[in-house]
């Protein structure tokens, strides 16, 4: 009964965590004064005090008359941000910033200045390196030098302090803080105070720290190696190990080199367990061949979901979830696979990789040179413009070539069926075989290629098919290269025929077949 008549409830803030007090110059003797308290907002915590009352204090420690000390509201409430990642879950603590701001007009110049302070206790129960941190509570400190001599604004922190830090990953957090007189800032950890009254000895504010549990201390309060802070206030080092620990910072202004004020700022961060992000990593070939299946293999790191789309327009289904999948492009081209790794969350990370489809069409023209002395001409096209690298033609006489342009002499005229095998720089190979009406007298219309007059070619879909002279009932047929008939137009007197289809990009067939020629040549589609 005397303890809880010596300490009432509301005095037992453990819900209360950290805190900060800063002030601005209005004008003249005016200042407002800002208290920040730090609360556990989790279910069950009760609301942030108010009002409360602040403490002022002559250079000596001495109440001022009439009292300074103040009594102020809670203005408002801020969440603090977590700083987490964003894949990390929260784990369930929620802590808020609470304000209070007091205009005072009564800053009168005073020799050695004003000590402002609050005290609260106590400290919560799970703090992992202050000792009996239930009995420990919090004081918070600035001091504003004297007005007569020195008209000063407080620095203000940049950010919210951080509610959490990752185990065992490095920690950039900026912890410094902006100062509207442009003084110089230096930065220092400093152990946070407790809550018996201080002292003043030789007009500095003396309070009783916090006792540290074995192995922690100011610069290393999570533990471990020491955490390291730079001239900007850059807080780095690797929290060890899971908990909540309390840590301060200091804040010192200098003038023309002579240090005129500080603020502090007590504040606990929560260390968690952080998995890794996922990294979307994945390897595939570059070039294949069409007609062959894209193999691709999964190199992602940790992730256990995998989201894939082949970047195929014709068709809707290219994609897939499982971990290394195949995909049979539809049209040679050049497409966009795209890996999401943990999709749908919010740690999903992206990888792309660019595959073209490279179709080789083999083809050739053939020409009577003189007599049985034909010359061959390879026309053949790749897809992506790849050169061919190399070439193979039977002669259908027992005879063969590996020049990409050669000349032959057959031994009699006669039927020959020639073959061409080409393969591009990236290892695709195409075949096409055609047969030739070898005569003394010249070369059959069959295998006159230059007849037909394509223009573009390519092109976008649309061509012009110019026939040459005394052809006549023409048919014009367009396939795909396997075989699929796409078009097809009959023609009696036309000398020029018009096509205007949406084909898909890729290579396709141009059949004329008349009394007078039979001719097949490629078109391009772009």
């Amino acid at each position: 009964l005397l303890l809880a008549f010596l300490f009432p409830l509301s005095s037992l803030a453990t819900h209360i965590v950290g805190g900060t007090i800063t002030y601005k110059h209005i004008s003249g003797s005016s200042y407002s004064v800002t208290v920040k308290l730090y609360r556990d907002c989790s279910p069950g915590n009760v609301a942030f005090p108010s009002p409360i009352t602040v403490m002022v204090r002559d250079v000596n420690g001495n109440q001022l008359t009439p009292s300074h000390d103040f009594s102020t509201t809670l203005d408002s409430v801020k969440p603090v941000p977590s700083y987490l990642p964003p894949c990390i879950t929260n784990p369930g603590l929620c802590y808020e910033e609470g304000w209070y701001t007091t205009v005072l007009n009564n800053f009168n110049p005073l020799a050695g200045g004003y000590h402002i302070y609050y005290q609260i206790c106590c400290r919560p129960s799970n703090l992992a390196n202050v000792v009996n941190p239930l009995t420990a509570g919090m004081s918070l400190y600035a001091f504003l030098p004297d007005p007569g001599t020195t008209v000063n604004n407080s620095p203000d922190w940049d950010l919210a302090p951080p509610l959490f830090e990752c185990q065992g990953n490095p920690m950039y957090y900026d912890y410094g803080a902006t100062d509207a007189d442009g003084d110089s800032l230096v930065y220092s950890y400093y152990t946070p105070y407790s809550d018996p009254n201080p002292t003043f000895p030789g007009g500095v504010a003396t309070f009783t720290p916090i006792t540290w549990v074995a192995g922690y201390g100011a610069n290393n309060s999570c533990g471990g190696p020491n955490l390291t802070m730079n001239s900007t206030g850059l807080i780095t080092g690797t929290p060890p190990n899971l908990g909540l620990y309390q840590h301060g910072v200091l804040c010192e202004e200098f003038r023309n080199g002579v240090k005129i004020a500080e603020i502090r700022r007590d504040y606990p961060f929560v260390v968690v367990s952080c998995p890794p992000a996922p990294i979307a990593n994945f390897f595939a070939d570059n070039v294949i061949c069409y007609g062959s299946t894209l193999q691709v293999t999964n190199n992602s790191v940790n992730a256990t979901t995998y989201h894939w789309d082949f970047g195929d327009p014709a068709v809707s289904n290219d994609t897939s979830n499982v971990a290394n999948p195949s995909w049979l492009y539809a049209n040679p081209g050049t497409y966009t696979v795209t890996l999401i790794a943990d999709p749908n969350t919010n740690c999903a990370d992206t990888a792309t990789w660019a595959v073209t489809v490279e179709e080789v069409v083999a083809d050739f023209s053939v020409s009577q040179i003189s007599g049985l002395n034909y010359q061959f001409t390879d026309q053949t096209v790749t897809s992506d413009g790849a050169p061919i690298v190399w070439w193979s033609w039977d002669f259908g006489d027992a005879t063969n070539s590996n020049s990409q342009n050669p000349s032959h002499i057959y031994p009699s005229a006669g039927n020959y069926t020639v073959t061409l095998n080409v393969i591009s720089a990236n290892g695709c190979l195409s075949t096409y075989t055609f047969t030739v009406n070898v005569t003394p007298q010249g070369l059959n219309t069959a295998s006159q290629f230059t007849a037909l007059h394509i223009f573009p070619n390519p092109s976008d879909g649309k061509f012009t098919i110019e026939l040459p002279d005394g052809i006549h009932n023409a048919q014009l047929t367009i396939t795909d290269l396997s075989g699929r008939i796409l078009f097809v137009k009959n023609s009696s007197v036309e000398k020029e025929i018009q096509i205007d289809e949406h084909f898909s990009a890729g290579i396709y067939l141009l059949k004329l077949s008349s009394e007078e020629l039979n001719a097949t040549t490629r078109l391009i589609v772009q």
